[in-house]
């Protein structure tokens, strides 16, 4: 037995002395402060594998490299961890995003010596409640402003909207970008595919990571649109008509989603950007319609 516990030992110490190093950095409370891609802070290796612990956690990057962010971003390795805490997660190398905690809170986290799986544990508990989103962007210096701040509404099949209807002082202007996002950039950080979104046309979005920044091909300060639908998928639609809605937004008591459910069977007719009808369409931007409602949609 002794003989075991030698053995083991050693090839502990072995793996130690043959791990390469492991760097962090982010938002939250670390050493060397946040988004420091050139003194980062670094992983110790414990028991075979790489721990740290950072308090009020919520995004960060992990790679085996620092130095500028072009040298850190070589040996970067990511994934979208979810929500559950103490669960092993694989790891991606060349990862675009960032790795955005459960929600925002003191934790420890642990890579296998290999680099394949990363477990975030935390004794910070859940916060209870809605979570406030906001309009973040150049118009309003990335803040997370009351002013912007969406309202949800009640939907008839489940799935998550929000509605926000500029004062008659704001807007956003052509070419200005922004994101839809919690104060943390935490539970929400929606943005789209580098593609200017057009009014009153569907736009879709991506939540997590760390997507692109939305534009809009014209000035808005009507009203904007949110939602995710049931099977996790987001939508922005932006209008200078106050009472205009997508048909996705399919709000609870509203006569109008009634109607919309009754087309939704409707077989659309797709275009592309040149106005071509186009019959199966694959990979691109399409103006689709329906019941005589264009809508812009991304097939893939």
């Amino acid at each position: 037995m002794k003989k075991f516990y030698a053995f083991a030992a050693a090839a502990l110490l072995a793996t130690a002395a043959n791990a390469q190093n492991l760097y962090i950095t982010g938002a939250g409370a670390f050493a060397n402060g946040e988004w420091n891609a050139e003194t980062p802070d670094e992983f110790a290796m414990v028991n075979g594998q790489y721990e740290i612990e950072v308090a009020n956690l919520t995004q960060f990057k992990i790679s085996t490299e620092c130095g500028d962010w072009d040298a850190f971003n070589t040996g970067v390795r990511g994934c979208e961890y979810g929500e559950q805490p103490g669960v092993a997660v694989a790891l991606e190398e060349g990862w675009t995003g960032n790795i955005a905690t459960p929600w925002k809170g003191d934790y420890k986290v642990v890579v296998s010596a290999d680099l394949a799986t990363i477990t975030l544990t935390t004794d910070s508990p859940k916060p209870t409640g809605p979570v406030t989103i906001y309009l973040r962007g150049d118009m309003n210096s990335w803040g997370a402003d009351e002013a912007w701040a969406l309202t949800p509404v009640e939907t008839t099949d489940g799935a998550k909207v929000w509605k926000f209807e500029f004062a008659e002082e704001q807007q956003i202007a052509v070419g200005e970008a922004f994101k839809i996002a919690d104060a943390d950039w935490n539970a929400y950080n929606a943005g789209g595919d580098g593609s200017a979104a057009s009014l009153d046309l569907d736009y879709e979005m991506f939540n997590g990571g760390n997507p692109a920044n939305v534009t809009l091909d014209e000035a808005c300060n009507g009203v904007i649109w949110f939602g995710l639908d049931i099977e996790g998928q987001s939508w922005l639609y932006a209008s200078n008509d106050k009472t205009a809605k997508p048909e996705w937004a399919l709000v609870k008591g509203d006569d109008s989603a009634v109607a919309a459910v009754e087309v939704a069977d409707e077989a659309p007719v797709y275009y592309n950007l040149q106005g071509v009808r186009v019959a199966n369409p694959a990979n691109g931007i399409y103006v689709k319609v329906v019941a005589g409602k264009a809508t812009k949609a991304v097939v893939k």
